[in-house]
């Protein structure tokens, strides 16, 4: 994924009030409110909302009320998310994308910094949606479980498969088809999702998290997290730290 443009506007009409954008793009709604309608579904969009607009994604839409939003123009990128996108923590997601339209106002060099805080509010959404959808495969539920009841254990796709008794491509057709995700990425994200949380609210060293968290050491936990995120872990505990 490569950021474009990320700028904050305040609208009392859209320029375009149906059709497609030019470029994927992220809306962040801060002030107003305006009426969506996709192939996904019709929604009012209103102030603290995410809504993602792929290139290829037809729209209707028209503002309700005064629009004061983030519009983040990026490149195009498989997965994009498609319309409203749920989101919990947004403290965090208004901080990254302050920090990402200072980066992106400065010349050249600083668009790889940019980009870091692109990473990061895709991580965040990645992340916050674990486990919030319904888990009626038993086998995956299981999985899930393991995950989080060992996740200080080292864990492979052989000795999961062997605890469920299920083949590996059938594990991870069926964990897909649950999540959208493979049982290992899934896994990945938990361990830093519980990383996460170690940096924000204890005063734990990066090796007690990586072992806490199923790493092997503090240098593969900070490299590791430094990919997911965009950001070391220093860097992100003294930013975000309660």
């Amino acid at each position: 994924m490569k950021l474009i443009d990320c700028q904050t506007l305040t609208i009392s009409v859209f320029g375009k009030e149906e059709g497609y954008q030019p470029t994927d793009a992220l809306f962040y709604v801060t002030d107003g409110s305006f009426f969506l309608e996709t192939e996904e579904g019709a929604y009012t969009v209103t102030e603290n909302s995410l809504v993602a607009f792929p290139h290829n994604m037809f729209f209707k839409r028209r503002v309700l009320s005064p629009l004061t939003f983030y519009y983040v123009k990026l490149e195009e990128m498989k997965n994009m998310p498609r319309g409203f996108i749920p989101i919990k923590n947004h403290a965090r997601l208004l901080s990254t994308l302050s920090y990402m339209k200072k980066a992106a106002a400065y010349a050249n060099d600083a668009h790889d910094l940019a980009n870091h805080y692109l990473k990061d509010i895709f991580a965040q959404i990645e992340l916050e949606a674990l486990g919030t959808y319904s888990v009626d495969d038993k086998i995956v539920a299981r999985a899930i479980s393991y995950f989080s009841e060992n996740i200080s254990q080292k864990i492979t796709l052989s000795h999961l498969t062997k605890i469920l008794g299920i083949s590996a491509s059938a594990l991870t057709f069926r964990f897909k088809s649950v999540t959208n995700l493979p049982p290992l990425r899934y896994l990945a994200l938990l361990r830093i999702e519980a990383a996460e949380k170690m940096l924000l609210t204890t005063e734990a060293t990066h090796s007690e998290i990586a072992a806490a968290c199923g790493y092997d050491n503090a240098f593969y936990f900070s490299n590791a997290f430094k990919k997911t995120k965009g950001e070391s872990p220093k860097s992100y505990r003294q930013k975000y730290h309660i």
